[in-house]
This record gives C-alpha cells, structure tokens and sequence, in this order.
C-alpha cells in the first residue's frame, strides 16, 4: 500500500505482500520515503521448517503436516487452500479476531493466491534477502514473535539486511501474523515512525 504523509512516500508492505508487490522497492530504492515492512518474508522459502514447527506446537501434527505441504509443495488446489486456511488461521494471531466479521468482508483472490503459493509459485522463488541492503529510506521492520507464517526470524534477517542506520526493528512478543491485530500499541510505533 502507498500512501502520502506530509509529503513523504511511504510504502507499507503488509503480511507476506513480498516487499511492495514484487520487488518494487527493490527495483526502485530511492522512491519511497519511508517503509514499513510486517508480517512479510524476503525469501519465504528459506522459513519452511520453521513454519511447520511452529503450525505444528500451535496446532498438532496434522496442522504441521498441512503446513509442510502449504509451504513446501504448495498449494496444489483449490479445496487444498480452501482448507488450509480454515485450519491456519486460527494460529496466525495469539488472540481472536477483535472483529469477528472481518473475513466476510475479505475477498479473497483464489487465482493470485494460487500463482503466489501453489507448486512452482513465486513464494517458493523469490528472494530479496540480499537486495535490501540497496534500501535508501527509514524502514520499521515489525514482528510478531508468535507468527507462524512469516516467523520472527524472517524479520529478524530483513532487518539485518538494511542499513543499520535506517532501520528500526521491532520485535513484538505474544503477538502472531500483524502484530498489531494481538497489540494495537503497535499502531503507535507506526504513528511516531511515520510523523518522525
């Protein structure tokens, strides 16, 4: 997402979006004025074992058997992601959903969903781990250390990447996938990142 504060560009890539659709930070590293990155995965590939022991401690080894095959294989059919995410979501987050309604005003693209995670896609391909360091702006890199999906340690080397004098890294504990749906404070952090 791309919005305009004070006449600074700021780029927000949110949930395992693959750092502002497809790389374009990484192809255009002087746009942006700022960026935040949460919830999100440079290389998801390289967290597989990680997630699936983490779905695998929140919900048992049926759960950690889908994940493998999620994140290994992909998904490799509708019903398959129809049904992961009925079983995954509960364990994204450390706390129920503050608003229950929520998923029925998502709509919820099967097609991009597929060509980003099923066998083959670009989940399973892509990696901007090295490229960030060509990052020019302020970036607030958030974690949730809870996450399942995209794991503290998938922010923990995005943030490592990045110059060190523009990033600030926030590692939020008892929170899951989008921290700041477990601890709406985080929404400060935001605030003063986006205002300093």
């Amino acid at each position: 997402m791309r919005i305009e504060v004070n006449g600074v560009r700021l780029f927000f890539d949110v949930e395992g979006a693959k750092l502002v659709p497809d790389g374009k930070v990484m192809r255009h590293p002087a746009h942006p004025g700022k960026l935040i990155l949460s919830s999100t995965s440079a290389a998801m590939h390289r967290y597989v074992e990680r997630s699936v022991q983490l779905f695998q401690d929140k919900g048992g080894p049926e759960l950690g058997a889908m994940a493998r095959h999620a994140l290994g294989t992909g998904f490799d059919s509708n019903e398959f992601a129809m049904g992961w995410l009925k079983a995954a979501m509960p364990f994204y987050n450390t706390k129920p959903a503050s608003d229950p309604d929520a998923s029925s005003r998502t709509i919820l693209n099967i097609a991009a969903m597929m060509y980003v995670l099923g066998p083959g896609g670009e989940s399973s391909t892509f990696d901007f781990l090295t490229a960030l360091a060509n990052i020019q702006c302020p970036t607030l890199v958030l974690g949730g250390e809870e996450d399942p999906m995209t794991p503290i340690e998938a922010q923990a080397d995005i943030a490592a990447a990045i110059p060190s004098q523009l990033v600030q890294f926030e590692r939020v504990p008892n929170t899951g996938h989008g921290p700041y749906r477990d601890a709406p404070l985080v929404y400060d952090t935001m605030r003063k990142f986006i205002l300093a």
